[in-house]
């Protein structure tokens, strides 16, 4: 299944208040003698990471787009760059990065597939600017 990715101009997401949420799948037994065991809970869980972006008064209306039409008011996964990787330079096996012919560094592409937890959230305008909030599931 193909899913949508969301808009470069809102991909530059979790610019400040920027916070991921690893999830603890451990089910901890307490034993009669010495320090507890953890076993897993579950399988699978999902992350949550949420955030604030700050984008121009115009693409409010991409924003809106994007999460009526394009995700169906949130029922539907998209893809995003995922801050903590994207873009790191590549490196060889001895640590090198690597460069293309214009001796410019490689760097990595990582996309998650996520989902919004509610709905974006668009604060008062500031001149040209506005303040939005995310909250998102990442999709194992």
């Amino acid at each position: 299944m193909t899913y949508p990715t969301m808009p470069n101009d809102l991909s530059k997401i979790m610019q400040s208040g920027f916070q991921r949420q690893l999830v603890d799948t451990r089910r901890r037994l307490q034993t009669e003698t010495g320090p507890p065991s953890f076993r897993r809970r579950h399988a699978v869980e999902v992350e949550t990471m949420s955030g604030t972006v700050t984008i121009e008064r115009g693409l409010t209306l991409t924003l809106m787009k994007f999460w009526r039409e394009t995700i169906g008011y949130g029922t539907s996964p998209f893809w995003i760059p995922d801050r903590l990787l994207n873009g790191r330079p590549l490196s060889d096996e001895d640590g090198d990065i690597l460069t293309d012919e214009s001796a410019l560094a490689l760097t990595d592409t990582v996309n998650m597939l996520c989902m919004m937890i509610a709905p974006p959230t668009i604060g008062e305008p500031n001149g040209s600017y506005c303040r939005v909030s995310y909250s998102l599931e990442i999709l194992p």
